[in-house]
């Protein structure tokens, strides 16, 4: 046992300095701290999921106890509505995604130097903000229901019985530590294009945003790579592959575009600003 743990710290070290590296050799001004909000926020998340699973455990048992056949899916539904998995990621994810919006806001604010505070976001943002706090563990658990709801009819329809239903339903991937880690990867990053956004709209310096796609990414996706160095008006929106989006993975965007994307913001300075600034280490020399 003590090596195993031993091998799964090893791991897990090893991911972060990989994930570090990236976002470092990326331009993520906020690395550190991103690193360390994400190992926060994964502990987290993998609690939420795990309680769920010992919850639906307890549902499967008894489905396979009251029914001699498969249950409908109205049965099925009504059964998972039951489960805790929204009210317990709120009360213990949203808080870790607020704090993580704040630190790599203020992270922001001393590099643009802006007064960054949750109060002073954009009418926009902060809507869209709440929103996705709220939306997020919905979305979350509609996968986990689909596919729930797919194992128990095949555990009923091909006599798998309730053993065989307890393990699938313990090695899928919605209860996984890869769900968890690729969650609080991907809605950290959120948080940091929160943060570098905001700090942009803020800045009277800057006056447009380039987008720029990480190094380092294994599968990059074209579209992704096509807005490397294009540069947008701040408080417009960018064209990726027909999506719209005011950074990158803004919440409206579909999963497909936002799992596992690392590009980010720079900011673009008006250059009335630079030229105030040589004239003045000009003078200083």
């Amino acid at each position: 046992m003590d090596e195993l743990i031993e091998k799964a710290l090893a791991i897990k070290k090893d991911e972060n300095d990989e994930l570090k590296k990236l976002l470092e050799e990326s331009g993520f001004v906020t690395a550190d701290s991103l690193v360390t909000l994400i190992n926060e926020t994964e502990e987290v998340v993998d609690d939420v999921l795990q309680d769920d699973l010992e919850e639906l455990l307890v549902f499967v048992s008894q489905l396979h106890i009251d029914y001699s056949k498969s249950p409908s899916n109205r049965k099925i539904n009504r059964m998972l509505k039951k489960r805790k998995f929204v009210d317990n990621f709120k009360d213990s994810v949203s808080p870790t995604l607020r704090n993580g919006l704040d630190v790599t806001g203020k992270e922001f604010a001393k590099v643009y130097g802006t007064d960054f505070s949750y109060d002073d976001l954009t009418k926009r943002t902060r809507k869209e903000f709440e929103k996705w706090l709220n939306d997020l563990p919905r979305i979350m658990k509609l996968s986990t229901d689909s596919e729930v709801s797919r194992l128990i009819k095949q555990s009923f329809e091909d006599g798998k019985g309730v053993k065989w239903l307890k393990k699938k339903l313990s090695e899928s991937y919605e209860f996984s530590y890869k769900r968890a880690r690729v969650t609080a990867i991907t809605e950290l990053l959120t948080m940091e294009s929160y943060g570098a956004y905001e700090n942009i709209m803020q800045s009277k310096s800057v006056t447009h945003a380039r987008w720029r796609h990480s190094l380092g990414v294994k599968e990059p996706r074209a579209n992704h790579q096509d807005l490397d160095g294009i540069e947008i008006e701040k408080g417009t929106e960018f064209d990726l592959g027909g999506h719209t989006c005011l950074y990158p993975r803004q919440p409206k965007l579909p999963a497909s575009e936002r799992v596992h994307c690392h590009c980010w913001l720079e900011p673009v300075v008006n250059k009335e600003y630079t030229d105030d600034d040589d004239d003045y280490y000009e003078e200083e020399e």
